[in-house]
């Protein structure tokens, strides 16, 4: 049995959201403040009468937009709707009929639902819960809210009406409903459906938890020898402190005379008597298992606390229960080896345990270690969205973005999804918890830009902006995962298309790039638009100044080809020009062969170009790309370690940003 389905409507930062969960281990992954810890109270509400809310508990945004219009004739209200699927064969013995009887959806021919093979069926179970103002209060609300004064300021008015909200809100209470939409009385109903375990992020580590208390209780109740273990630990005590018994029978004996106590036929007698419940006094200890010596729990670190704490929830789990376990957080105090151990067993719990347990995992998390372990079809990606005619939680189960109704498409989704499988590591998982991403196809890129946003004037780091490199040119899958989204999407990808002898499709390259997601407007495709066909090559051209073809000035650009040239060009008078007819005059100075044919080789390219243009803007770009393609040619294959070079150099604060690269930063930081 599981909750398939929870519509969450004005709490909180959830304005009208609905979230769909499967069965097993669902990972809740997004940003700070998305609304993950809400999803969990929401679900734990399942299990515990919900206490009195206040007003922060409304969705604000809601009761600003409509206190004026809707919440004028009727009281905002907090609503909980749930979606409870079961499959089960009535052959054998299932308490989910008798646990959902009350709100099971039945077909138009008044049976259930059949399952997936013969012998199976299916059953939904449909309830709300609302937080309401009482049906009797609701005339004299109105009545209220009726006297405000309408010409007042907004915020004026609108703290007004918070007054008044404030005033009726202990006339709030919790209500529960059927499927049919109808008060139910018995709110046990509800309550005894699951197991409901949370383990919240600020959990205690060095305290017996109260599900192991439980376990130890029942199994305590179910022993004969319980009331036996009592009456021995009681005649111990007595037996032990039989001098204190005996003094206090002595000083009582003269005063019970005098007071009159024994003249009512009875004798106060004093003793011990045992009666405390003995799963209080249950505990784990440490035994160093080289010298075999007790340690309390306390003198643990916190991270192995927080894993026996979990694990003890775990496995005091009673096998004939539907059991939900909230996890707010694993990851706390664990090193990311730990982290991967604890969510590989939470992945395997069933098939670990020697009776199975029904347990349905949900779990959420800002850590990179655990969303790259998890199955793609597992992650659910929350992102609160602050819009201000529609502030909501937006959910979306990632698996979904690999379905299509096309079978072509779906070939073409299946490959998405396998790539981003293997290729979603711990590195790359980071974009899931962010709401802007750059992606980048290589090392320079990522190491480059947050240098170059510093520049721009924001700090990615504090803008909580994800630089991921995809690790080539196949950005499809990781684009997917944000079609449709309001997560801004900045996509800086190489054209590799020659602009010199394929001028057109250079020209096109952008639209070509950017024609699958032109229905996305928060994915901007980017791509050189200077002569460049890389990065490193248009971070060249862009830095080429008329002043590099003279030979006295030390410029930017000739300093960034001499970070890569090898000795036998770097210690001639080449690297002091960067003019082809300079160089085409001076190759003779270059003394290795591998070098000099190196250099020939990309100067064939470009000198007959050069020396045929009559264009004197031309001559300009032709010159600017041959000495770029022979920058590109020596740092492609050390692009981390020239990137860190650049970065370290002493020209780096003149450095330009690529002109694609700067309006791609203007873009992302609207």
């Amino acid at each position: 049995m599981k909750i398939s389905q929870i519509r969450i409507i004005n709490y909180r930062n959830y304005n009208d959201t609905t979230i769909y969960l499967k069965e097993g281990v669902n990972v809740i992954v997004g940003p700070n403040n998305a609304g993950k810890t809400n999803l969990l109270k929401v679900i734990a509400f399942l299990n515990s009468r919900p206490t009195k809310l206040k007003i922060s508990d409304f969705n604000y945004n809601n009761l600003f937009d409509k206190h004026q219009a809707e919440f004028k004739e009727n009281p905002p209200k907090i609503e909980f709707y749930y979606v409870i699927e079961h499959s089960f064969n009535p052959e054998t013995i299932d308490s989910s009929l008798i646990k959902l009887k009350n709100f099971i959806v039945y077909e138009e021919d008044g049976n259930l639902l059949k399952g997936e093979n013969e012998n199976s069926y299916k059953i939904t179970g449909k309830f709300k819960i609302a937080f309401e103002l009482n049906n009797k209060y609701c005339d004299d609300y109105k009545n209220q809210v009726a006297k405000l004064e309408t010409s007042l300021p907004p915020k004026e008015y609108f703290k007004n009406y918070e007054n008044i909200l404030e005033e009726f809100l202990d006339k709030y209470e919790w209500t529960f409903y059927n499927n049919a939409n109808e008060p139910i009385l018995n709110h046990s109903d509800i309550e005894t459906i699951f197991n409901i375990d949370f383990i919240p992020a600020d959990r205690t580590t060095d305290k017996l938890l109260p599900e192991t208390k439980t376990f130890i209780k029942k199994k305590i109740k179910d022993e004969d020898s319980a009331l036996e273990i009592k009456r021995d630990l009681t005649d111990t005590i007595n037996n032990k402190f039989e001098p204190i018994i005996n003094d206090i029978k002595t000083k009582f004996k003269k005063g019970q005379d005098c007071i009159g106590i024994s003249k009512g036929n009875n004798i106060l007698e004093p003793s011990f008597k045992y009666d405390a419940p003995l799963e209080e006094h249950f505990q784990f200890h440490l035994i160093d298992k080289d010298m075999n010596y007790n340690l309390p729990l306390e003198n643990n670190g916190l991270g192995y606390n927080n894993l026996i704490q979990i694990y003890n929830i775990l496995q005091f789990k009673m096998a004939d229960d539907y059991n939900i376990l909230l996890i707010e957080e694993p990851e706390a105090h664990l090193h990311p080896a730990m982290q991967y151990q604890l969510f590989k067993y939470l992945q395997n719990l069933e098939d670990l345990q020697d009776e199975k347990i029904k347990n349905q995992i949900i779990i959420t998390t800002h850590s990179p270690n655990i969303s790259a372990s998890s199955n793609i079809d597992d992650i659910i990606s929350l992102h609160y969205y602050r819009e201000r005619a529609n502030c909501n939680v937006n959910a979306e189960n990632l698996k979904m973005k690999f379905i299509s109704g096309d079978n072509e498409q779906q070939k073409c989704l299946n490959d998405d999804k396998k790539h981003l499988a293997k290729f979603l590591d711990v590195t790359r998982s980071d974009m899931l918890f962010t709401e802007k991403i750059i992606l980048v196809e290589g090392l320079t890129e990522k190491l480059l830009l947050p240098f170059f946003a510093q520049k721009e004037g924001f700090n990615l780091v504090n803008e909580h902006i994800s630089v991921v490199e995809v690790g080539g040119i196949n950005f499809r899958p990781f684009l997917n995962l944000f079609k449709e989204t309001k997560n801004k999407i900045l996509c800086i990808r190489d054209c590799d298309t020659d602009y010199l002898y394929n001028y057109k499709k250079y020209q096109d390259m952008p639209s070509i790039l950017r024609r699958y997601y032109r229905a996305s407007a928060n994915i901007n495709i980017i791509t050189q638009k200077n002569g460049g066909c890389t990065f490193e090559s248009e971070l060249f051209i862009d830095n080429f100044m008329n002043e590099d073809m003279g030979i006295n000035k030390d410029t930017i650009c000739k300093k960034l080809l001499c970070s890569v040239l090898p000795k036998a060009v770097y210690n001639t008078d080449l690297r002091k020009n960067l003019s082809i007819d300079f160089w085409h005059n001076n190759l003779d100075k270059i003394v290795r062969t591998n070098t000099l044919d190196k250099v020939k080789k990309i100067m064939e390219i470009y000198k007959n170009k050069y020396d045929t243009e009559t264009n004197s803007d031309r001559k300009l770009k032709i010159n600017k790309l041959f000495f770029a393609n022979l920058f590109l040619s020596y740092a492609k294959n050390q692009k981390g370690a020239v990137a860190l070079d650049i970065l370290m150099s002493d020209f780096v604060e003149e450095l330009r940003i690529p002109e694609y690269i700067k309006k791609g930063l203007e873009w992302l930081k609207k």
